[in-house]
């Protein structure tokens, strides 16, 4: 692989079922060509069912950012601001874990603080190097929106990662800065689902 084809932004978007379930396929595709691969989970409980094959798999480590608060807006100003901070604490290690090979020490995230009872997320297989030829935040519309990540800390994570790191953010209404950084923008657009006759959501389908 040549290290100049890296480093693009996408972004997987829409009202459809699809994005998460996009974004592990880029991730499974690139682990299989011996890319190093950061899959990042954010505002989810933490139990989707992706997570326990992704974490088995060689050139791939998951962290998730457990939310165990629910929906924003249900959320008060004080859970908000636990989770921002959790957040936040993510992207700028993500941030020190973009560097050149041979400066592998740069981001070891392993190093990171994980005490938080609410971030129980941890390297679950392999320990972070320093270095990843993708990085994949599920989520990241969602905190972004919400004002639960700091947006200029997105802006120079998107920065860091240009010819360097290929990035895959997913959610609902990106908004326009990001949609005009960003080099692939996929829709998903719900047409028909199965909610609609209340069909709740299905483990192993949309858990």
């Amino acid at each position: 692989m040549n290290e100049k084809q890296m480093g693009l932004f996408h972004i997987y978007c829409g009202d459809g079922k699809g994005k998460t379930t996009a974004a592990i396929g880029a991730a499974v595709r690139a682990a299989g060509a011996g890319l190093s691969v950061c899959f990042v989970q954010l505002m989810k409980p933490g139990t989707s069912s992706e997570l326990s094959a992704l974490k088995n798999m060689e050139n791939l480590t998951v962290w998730t950012v457990i939310n165990p608060y629910g929906f924003t807006w249900k959320m008060t100003v004080s859970e908000k601001e636990k989770l921002r901070k959790l957040n936040d604490e993510t992207v700028e290690m993500l941030i020190n874990a973009i560097g050149n090979k041979s400066d592998a020490s740069n981001g070891n995230l392993s190093n990171s603080s994980q005490s938080n009872n609410i971030a129980l997320g941890k390297f679950t297989h392999n320990e972070a190097n320093g270095w990843f030829d993708m990085i994949i935040i599920d989520e990241l519309m969602s905190a972004y929106q919400n004002g639960l990540v700091g947006k200029p800390l997105v802006s120079s994570f998107i920065e860091k990662c240009k010819g360097n790191t290929e990035l895959i953010f997913t959610g609902r209404n990106p908004s326009d800065e990001l949609m005009e950084k960003a080099d692939y923008i996929t829709e998903m657009k719900c047409q028909k689902h199965p909610y609609e006759k209340g069909v709740s959501a299905r483990l192993g389908i949309e858990l």
